[in-house]
């Protein structure tokens, strides 16, 4: 056997992940893409709700009609949040809008998302495939840098510490 072996698992024994919210970053270029698209579809078939964020609406809306007409899943299973990783403010108002939908939620205003079960970053850039190397942010940053570290820091870590009772407890 070759190392690591055989996989022991498989996406056939995920269980129901009805109510369950996941929110993924990236997933409209390069390898993500086809990764996280799989995944993607293992999420919806298993009845989650996942909303891909990512800086590309024509990109992201691309992969999410591709996801439905797949899965057979509707607008309530996933949906596109415009997030640029690069800008710390985009982030912020990303942060914003999805707070603002569990609000909504928990005021009676809208049945679309109550919280956050699982957080998937997974966009990111690699300037050596690029024509422009050492690409700079709006802040002055290193594209690499503010995508790959500091935007997903700060989405995980920044606004995104969420007020109870809006964080899944007991993980």
């Amino acid at each position: 056997d070759a190392f690591p072996g055989r996989l022991k698992w498989s996406p056939n024994q995920i269980s129901d992940l009805s109510n369950k919210v996941f929110l993924i970053t990236g997933m409209n270029t390069g390898i993500s893409v086809s990764i996280w698209t799989l995944d993607c579809l293992d999420l919806l078939t298993h009845n989650a709700k996942v909303y891909i964020a990512g800086c590309s609406a024509e990109r992201v809306t691309e992969a999410i009609q591709d996801l439905k007409k797949t899965t057979g899943k509707g607008d309530d299973s996933i949906k596109f949040l415009k997030l640029d990783l690069a800008d710390l403010k985009s982030v912020k108002t990303a942060v914003d809008e999805f707070l603002l939908l569990m609000i909504f939620f928990h005021c009676g205003l809208s049945r679309k998302v109550s919280r956050l079960d699982v957080l998937i970053n997974n966009a990111g850039v690699a300037q050596g495939v690029r024509s422009k190397l050492d690409q700079i942010t709006p802040a002055g940053l290193n594209l690499e840098f503010a995508v790959n570290m500091l935007g997903h820091f700060y989405l995980t870590h920044g606004p995104f510490i969420f007020p109870q009772p809006y964080i899944t407890s007991g993980r």
